[in-house]
This record gives C-alpha cells, sequence and structure tokens, in this order.
C-alpha cells in the first residue's frame, strides 16, 4: 500500500536576491550573518504549524531530516523536531529521514533520543505514559514512529 507523508526541509527565506552571485551556493559557504534567530523562530512555528495541518489533512505521516550549514534545511537534530512534534501529530507516523549518526560522539546514544517521541503521547492523550523497550537500529533509510495502540 502507499503511503503520502508531508515532508518539510524547513528552509531559511530570506535571503538576499544577490546571495548566489556573492556565494554561488545556500551550502556551507553562506556565512550565518544573513540568519536572523526572530526571523528563524517564526518560520520554526510556521514549519511546524504547516506538518500539523498535514496531519489533520490526513496525511500517513510527516518526515523530517537533518541539514547542516545550509539554508534549504534548518533541522540540525532531526531528533529535537521528532520529539517536538510528537505531542501534536495526532493521527499519522513521523518519519526521521537521513539521521546521521556518525555525526554523534557516542553512536549509541541516538536510538535512546529516538525514542523520546515514542513516550510522548499526544496532547489530547489522557493515558500515562508506558515506557517502551529500546529501540533496535534499523538499516533502512528511514526510521518511522506509529501511534501507539
Amino acid at each position: 500500500m502507499v503511503q503520502v507523508f508531508a515532508f518539510h526541509l524547513m528552509p531559511y527565506l530570506d535571503l538576499p536576491d544577490d546571495f548566489l552571485e556573492k556565494y554561488g551556493s545556500a551550502w556551507i559557504t553562506l556565512p550565518n550573518s544573513y540568519y536572523d534567530p526572530e526571523k528563524g523562530r517564526q518560520y520554526y512555528h510556521q514549519f511546524f504549524d504547516q506538518l500539523e495541518f498535514a496531519d489533520r489533512l490526513g496525511f500517513d505521516g510527516v518526515c523530517v531530516n537533518e541539514h547542516h550549514q545550509t539554508a534549504y534545511g534548518n533541522i540540525p537534530s532531526p531528533n529535537v523536531m521528532a520529539a517536538l512534534l510528537a505531542r501534536h501529530i495526532k493521527n499519522g507516523k513521523i518519519a526521521i529521514v537521513g539521521n546521521a549518526i556518525s555525526l554523534h560522539a557516542i553512536p549509541q546514544r541516538v536510538p535512546k533520543a529516538v525514542q523520546i517521541p515514542w513516550n510522548l503521547p499526544p496532547k489530547t492523550d489522557t493515558r500515562s505514559c508506558k515506557l517502551l523497550p529500546p529501540l533496535k537500529i534499523w538499516k533502512g533509510p528511514l526510521i518511522v514512529f506509529g501511534r501507539r495502540p
């Protein structure tokens, strides 16, 4: 069965018109001085609202991924983003695509961090939160979180 997920890169939307002429790319060489933290905060709220809306529309899930030092993707930690979404995504799944395990000093901690969304009930869920067994690292391209029964 085909499933449809909403995927968001969470880009920084306020680059100057001439940035490509000066830097040639929004990847790595773009200085951090272009980033406005207040606009970035507003964008994060906007992007999370969009993913939550996709859930209400009936998408099978939402996706976040990991990108560093680039204007087209402002998700340095997809684990944190998944944990933030876990309380608001009520119907679909949360997929982490591209969790760069090699960037972590202690890679064994990644499964523990990824387990956090499993243990956060949706805001409307009044059941007590039960702990799940530790995750096994799946060797596929993404890790998908489904809703608990």
